[in-house]
């Protein structure tokens, strides 16, 4: 169990990372084309590419957690395979949070990792049951 980034409720992920951070050459703080939101934008390498394709062509329908420090950083659901060798994150970020999200993506071989959610909802202790 790891906690969120930004909100640090928990979040149960499984031990194995299917991706390390070396894996991303480039990283940088941005916007949604769509929505305005900051994000942070990242690119992989030849096999990071590779392997991230084969991994979103696996795990479609799947949450993703995005972790770097032991935080996680985002955990979206795989909507279709992702094969273009980029992505974003987005996260009700501030473009502080943006920036800090891409500083971490960016640090080369970093302590990160990405892996698949176990899809449990975990209640705070003392809430289960209340609405």
């Amino acid at each position: 169990m790891l906690r969120d980034f930004k909100t640090r409720d928990p979040c149960v992920v499984l031990k194995e990372a299917v991706m390390e951070g070396d894996d991303i050459i480039d990283a940088a703080p941005s916007f949604d084309a769509r929505t305005q939101q900051p994000i942070a934008t990242f690119r992989f390498n030849g096999r990071g590419t590779r392997r991230f394709a084969a991994i979103t062509q696996e795990n479609v329908g799947r949450p993703f957690a995005i972790i770097v420090d032991d935080q996680v950083l985002s955990a979206p659901v795989i909507r279709e395979p992702i094969l273009g060798g980029s992505g974003q994150i987005a996260g009700n970020f501030t473009i502080e949070d943006a920036s800090n999200v891409a500083t971490l993506l960016r640090a080369g071989t970093l302590p990160g990792r990405l892996s698949v959610v176990d899809q449990q909802v975990v209640e705070p202790a003392g809430n289960a049951g209340k609405p």
